[in-house]
């Protein structure tokens, strides 16, 4: 599908944009100081940006603010050296080399309502594609789902590389009620287990996950398919972060509530849900 097509003219949009590239930004973890910039708003076009360590993160956190869209977010195995920096802030530390990138969606039409979700997400994967910034993601429609999914990185040679996305392992769990928390735990050991690679279960949001039970499993069947139903089965709009971290080769894998958005006459900005900032979007 779109991974091929991708991958085949990734070395040459790479090697224009690192020769563009003078060196990147700091990457941020909390809000990004300084002015973000933005392109000029337009009647038809929406404009979007992103920064710090996970720039494309940073600007579907924007989105899922504005318009309570429901999108998870995988990170893709940074193992290159040319993907990371060291960490200003804490010597020995790598922390992704992510710079700024900007791009535009159609607006919605009317305005009060919103835009066109999954053609936004791949003009804005799209976009962040094209940059020299770390990774390269797909789109991927689930049943009940939309996920930003990491299909390529840097390898050790510093080519870009195809990967099997993360949460396209198979598990196994029995099928029985259980908890949604332990349903995820299960996932992150086999997961652990099978690919030997560490898979923690870091932030949730505890009244739902820990108290709601719901009967889970399956045969070999994809790890993501089994947090979908997981996450589903709260009754409430879930999203999931899988974020790769260079220095433990490890994955953290977070739960956030989606935000919905309040009606555009009465909208105040909300705080981020997600370890990445949230740039600014132009209200309609």
């Amino acid at each position: 599908m779109n991974r091929i097509k991708n991958l085949a003219i990734m070395g040459v949009v790479l090697i224009g944009c690192v020769c563009a590239q003078t060196g990147p930004q700091t990457p941020k973890t909390s809000t990004p100081s300084g002015k973000e910039v933005s392109l000029p708003q337009a009647d038809n076009t929406i404009p979007i940006t992103g920064s710090g360590q996970r720039p494309l993160e940073q600007a579907l956190a924007a989105l899922r603010l504005k318009f309570g869209w429901t999108i998870n977010y995988e990170d893709p195995q940074y193992r290159s050296v040319k993907d990371t920096m060291d960490d200003p802030r804490s010597r020995g530390t790598l922390i992704l080399a992510g710079t700024q990138f900007s791009t535009e969606i159609p607006a919605p039409q009317p305005p009060a309502e919103a835009p066109p979700k999954e053609k936004s997400l791949q003009l804005v994967v799209d976009s962040y594609n094209r940059s020299a910034n770390p990774g390269r993601f797909e789109v991927l429609k689930g049943e009940t789902e939309v996920s930003i999914v990491g299909i390529a990185a840097r390898d050790d040679k510093d080519d870009v590389s195809l990967q099997k996305p993360f949460l396209d392992s198979p598990v196994t769990l029995p099928i029985k009620e259980r908890t949604i928390v332990d349903t995820v735990e299960l996932v992150c050991k086999q997961l652990s287990d099978d690919t030997h690679t560490p898979v923690a279960l870091g932030v949730t949001p505890r009244a739902l996950v820990d108290h709601t039970n719901a009967k889970i499993g399956g045969d070999k069947v994809p790890a993501r398919q089994i947090l979908a139903q997981a996450l589903a089965a709260s009754g409430h709009p879930l999203y999931w972060q899988l974020l790769f971290d260079p220095n433990s080769k490890s994955y953290l894998l977070n739960i956030h509530s989606v935000h919905t958005p309040k009606p555009p006459a009465h909208e105040t900005p909300g705080k981020p849900p997600a370890t990445e900032a949230h740039p600014s979007v132009p209200k309609q």
